[in-house]
Order: C-alpha cells, then sequence, then structure tokens
C-alpha cells in the first residue's frame, strides 16, 4: 500500500507525463493506478474557482480525479496505455470543471488524440456514459468538430441521439428516432437548442426536411442559412428587424447560401456584424470546416465591406481557417488578396 509521500511523487510523475517514473511506481505500488488525487482533472490538485484562479482542494474534496484522467485530457497516448496496463479503471468517474462527473473517455474526446481514444476503448471504457448532465463521449468529440474521433466512438459502439445523428447527417437515423418518438423533433439540448436549429448549424438540410415532416415549424435562420428564398422574403417581410438581430447574414455565410447572402444585404444586413461571441461573419466561415460550402461566402461578403482583417480572440479569418486546417477558406480568402 502506498503512503501519502509515494502518492504524492506519483501524481507528480503523471504530471510531467514521466513514463519511466510512473512504470517503476506501479510496479512498486500497483494500486496507484487507481488512486485518486483532488482536483479537476485538467490540473490535477487544483480546482478552477469562479475568479479563474486556482485553488487548492482537500483530500476528501468529491471533485477529484484518477491520473488516468490526466493523461486523457491532455492526449498522453503512451501514459494511458501504460496506467490501463497496470490496472486502471478506464470507467472510473472524475472531476472537471466543464462538465462535472467524467470518464477518461470524455476528457480524451474533448482534448486527447485518436491513439488516446483507441487505448480506451481497447480496455473497455463505456462509449455511452452520459454525465450528469447528459454529455457522452460523442457528443463532447462531435462538439469540438472532430469527426474521426466520432467515427471511431460510433465504430466502437457509441449510439447516436437524435443530435449527434444530424451533425453526423445519419438521415436514416433521425428517421427511425422520429418514428419511434415524434415529440424529440422539438425537445432542446442541454444548450437549449433545438433539432432544427442544429441542422441548420451543422448544414443538413436532408435531415432538415424529416424535421418539418414532424411538425416542426420552418425558422428564419433555416430559411436562410437553406437558400429557401422566397420563405426568407416572407420572414423579412414580417418582421424586417430580423435583418440586424437574428444574425441571419451569419447563418447563411456558415451555410454557402450565396443566394440568401444576397438577398440580405440587399435588405440591409450588415456585413460586419456580431454574433453573441462577437465574431463577424467572416469569423464564422472561417471555422466552419464541416461545411465545405462555406468557402462560396468569402466573396460576397468581401465585396460587401466586411473588415477581413478584424481579429476576434486573437484570430483574423485567415489565421483562424489556417488554425482549423479549413483550406477551402483559406484558398478563398487567398484569392480575394487576403494575406494575414
Amino acid at each position: 500500500m502506498q503512503n501519502a509521500d509515494s502518492q504524492a511523487d506519483f501524481f507528480a510523475a503523471v504530471r510531467a507525463n514521466d513514463l519511466a517514473k510512473v512504470s517503476q511506481m506501479l510496479r512498486q505500488h500497483p494500486d496507484l493506478a487507481r488512486a485518486r488525487c483532488a482536483g479537476d482533472a485538467r490540473l490535477l490538485g487544483v480546482v478552477w474557482n469562479r475568479n479563474s484562479s486556482h485553488d487548492p482542494v482537500s483530500p476528501d474534496d468529491p471533485r477529484s480525479s484518477t491520473a488516468l484522467h490526466y493523461a486523457a485530457h491532455n492526449g498522453y497516448a503512451a501514459l494511458v496505455k501504460l496506467l490501463l496496463t497496470h490496472g486502471a479503471d478506464p470507467n472510473s468517474i472524475g472531476y472537471d470543471n466543464n462538465r462535472n462527473n467524467v470518464t477518461p473517455l470524455i476528457l480524451a474526446a474533448a482534448e486527447g488524440d485518436l491513439e488516446t481514444i483507441s487505448h480506451l476503448l481497447d480496455h473497455r471504457a463505456d462509449p455511452n456514459f452520459k454525465t450528469n448532465a447528459g454529455i457522452t463521449a460523442l457528443s463532447t468529440a462531435l462538439d469540438e468538430k472532430s469527426l474521426d474521433k466520432a467515427q471511431l466512438l460510433i465504430a466502437c459502439g457509441a449510439i447516436p441521439d437524435i443530435f449527434d445523428a444530424i451533425k453526423l447527417g445519419q438521415t436514416d437515423r433521425v428517421r427511425e428516432l422520429l418514428r419511434l418518438d415524434a415529440a424529440i423533433a422539438r425537445q432542446p439540448n442541454r444548450k437549449g437548442e433545438t433539432p432544427l436549429d442544429v441542422a441548420v448549424e451543422w448544414g443538413r438540410r436532408d435531415v432538415t426536411e424529416s424535421l418539418l415532416a414532424n411538425g416542426v415549424k420552418l425558422t428564419p435562420k433555416a430559411a436562410a442559412g437553406f437558400g429557401m428564398l422566397d420563405e426568407l422574403r416572407a420572414f423579412l417581410d414580417d418582421n424586417p428587424h430580423l435583418i440586424s438581430n437574428a444574425n441571419l447574414l451569419t447563418i447563411a455565410a456558415i451555410n454557402g447560401a450565396v443566394a440568401s447572402i444576397d438577398l440580405l444585404l440587399s435588405r440591409g444586413a450588415d456585413p460586419n456584424e456580431f454574433d453573441h461571441d462577437r465574431a463577424q461573419p467572416l469569423h464564422n466561415v472561417a471555422m466552419s470546416m464541416v461545411r465545405p460550402a462555406c468557402a462560396k461566402s468569402v466573396a460576397p461578403l468581401i465585396k460587401a465591406g466586411t473588415n477581413a482583417t478584424s481579429v476576434h480572440r486573437g484570430h483574423t479569418p485567415l489565421q483562424r481557417a489556417r488554425a482549423v486546417n479549413n483550406d477551402p477558406v483559406v484558398q478563398a480568402l487567398l484569392d480575394q488578396g487576403i494575406t494575414h
């Protein structure tokens, strides 16, 4: 049985990703593989307070995690494999300030890599565990726009809910879920988004048709995002204020709906409008790597006078597009003479 000093040394080695030291200590004290260290899994020993600084926590604090949580969150694939080989529990519950009760797999889906996720799944991590907020590894991967992680999780048994299926464009799965319970077509997720909101965000028009067929009412954002011009005109005629308070231009832009962009601009839409995060349409286009068609929006936005070099969260649109490997948007910006 390890003592307090050996446990402290162990977690220090984990933080340092010191494989040799961790391996040596696990051979000496096998139970360290399941030992808990109080604190946020990302920080291992402290938690964030409301002032965005760090607070130490006592050993008996319920906010605790294992070494496996820390390694999974940081994408230390070799350390994850080592811990699992020595008996670490792939389904142990840890603490994360953003998600509260989490498994290592959920943390890996958020910040880890495919190798880390594979090691956890190979050791029977539950791909369908839900946090107390209803978060799964699959929903986490999709929140991070990590389609490769999502595909790996599904291949290993993760079951998509209607929001996951919409994001993945699984029209047949959406239809089956609606057949089993049509009411879910109108039920919001934990963020307050409806299935239609998610379909518009991810550019899934085929899924939208299934939702409309189940009694969901078309929204101005859906009309703008999918280039449904007659319906969009009707919404604008009925409520002209939508031009300035509904971010319809941003929605059209991230979906590459050029005809909607033209219509909205002709009605007075601001090509430099801000969304709730103070991002402008071109910043959102740069981040829209799940919708290749969004590159079509670059030229009309720039022609309309958008500020192509404005900074949001430290990045210009070109820098953001490069950071997320959104190559079609990078090229579209370069074609418009934007170089920084």
